[in-house]
C-alpha cells in the first residue's frame, strides 16, 4: 500500500486549475538528522475536486499543512542535472486550527 502523510509548509500560495478541476501546492518538510543537520524534502502536491478548490484560497505561502495521499517519485532534468521530484496526489489535506485568543 503507497500512503504517506507530510506534515510541513507552504513554499507558495496554491494554484487552482477551474478547467481541469485542481489544486497544485508545494510543502516542504524539514527533518533533523544527527545533531546538527537538517535536510529539507520538497513534496509537489495535487488535489482533484470542486469541494477542495472553495477552500484553497486559504493555502498560502507559509501555511502549516498536513498532506495525506498517495506518493509517487519522477526523475526530471534540469540544466543538465538530474533530480528526483517527490509527487503526492493527495486525499485529504488540513490545516491547524486557529488558536484562540487567550482572555
Amino acid at each position: 500500500m503507497n500512503r504517506i502523510t507530510v506534515v510541513g509548509n507552504l513554499t507558495k500560495d496554491a494554484v487552482v486549475d477551474s478547467d481541469k478541476k485542481f489544486t497544485k501546492f508545494t510543502v516542504a518538510e524539514t527533518i533533523k538528522r544527527g545533531r546538527d543537520e537538517e535536510v529539507t524534502h520538497y513534496f509537489d502536491v495535487t488535489r482533484f475536486g470542486e469541494a477542495f478548490m472553495q477552500v484553497a484560497d486559504a493555502l498560502k505561502k507559509g501555511n502549516q499543512v498536513t498532506v495525506w495521499g498517495k506518493l509517487a517519485v519522477t526523475m526530471r532534468e534540469y540544466q543538465g542535472k538530474h533530480y528526483q521530484n517527490l509527487d503526492i496526489t493527495a486525499d485529504d489535506v488540513s490545516l491547524p486550527p486557529k488558536e484562540k485568543a487567550p482572555f
